[in-house]
Parts: structure tokens; sequence; C-alpha cells
């Protein structure tokens, strides 16, 4: 009965799972790195929704059922990237909905510059600002 988002720079498993009951879902990999060639998800929205965010040139998947709820996809029509993974969606809607749909990369708000999103599709390598420091900010750097 309650609301999750995870987003930015984090390095999820190889199955994730999201669930939402009588609350909401969100899950931005835009910038993950991405574990393996293939990323799956379960999905399970019980009176409540799950978003799924998928940077613009990866392939999805998506299956799974709807009782009394929905399943949807919107993503671009745009070439797969080369090297990118496959996002498996298991999408379980009971009266709830489950969507995934695609985004281009996220503007910074310092530069006005797109995020390196797509970094971490090439190559395995993490996705990052070339401009952010990952050491800076950190808890036990503050005083």
């Amino acid at each position: 009965m309650s609301g999750n988002e995870r987003a930015g720079r984090w390095r999820p498993s190889r199955h994730t799972r999201a669930v939402a009951v009588m609350g909401g879902c969100e899950l931005d990999l835009r910038e993950i790195a991405f574990p393996t060639d293939t990323l799956l998800i379960t999905a399970v929205a019980v009176m409540g929704g799950i978003e799924i965010i998928v940077p613009e040139g990866v392939e999805v998947e998506v299956t799974g059922v709807s009782v009394m709820g929905g399943r949807s996809v919107k993503v671009a029509d745009a070439p797969r990237r080369p090297g990118t993974p496959v996002v498996r969606v298991r999408a379980i809607a009971v009266m709830g909905g489950v969507e995934v749909r695609s985004k281009p990369p996220r503007r910074t708000k310092a530069t006005g510059h797109t995020g390196t999103a797509h970094k971490s599709l090439d190559g395995g390598r993490d996705a990052g600002h070339p401009d952010r420091d990952p050491d800076r900010d950190r808890p036990e750097d503050r005083g």
C-alpha cells in the first residue's frame, strides 16, 4: 500500500523481481549496468501498478497473464543496438497493471546533456556521466 522507485546507477541481479500490492513500483533501467546478455524481470502487480522503463534500442519480450488487469508494451521502434541485452519481463497482473516502455536517456540537471546511459549497454561497462565522480558525495566523506 505504498510505492517504490529504483532509478539512476544500480546493478540488478540477472533475475530481478518487482512486486506491487495495492501500491506502485517503478524500475528505470536507463542507467543500469546490465549483468548479462539477458535480464529477466518478474513483475507481480496485485491491485497496483508496475512501470518498467528501458533505454531505446533494447529488445524487450513481455509474457505473462492478466486477470482483471492489464499489460502494455510501448517500446520505441528503434533498431537494436549492438551488444545490448534482451530484457524479458514475466508480468502477472491481478486487478492491476504492468507497463513496459522506452524513453531516451535522462538529461542531467547541471549540464543539460544526456547521460551516458547506453555506455552500460556496450561492453558491460558501468553507466554514468563522464563528469560525475562515483566516489564523490559518499556518506562516509561527508562531515
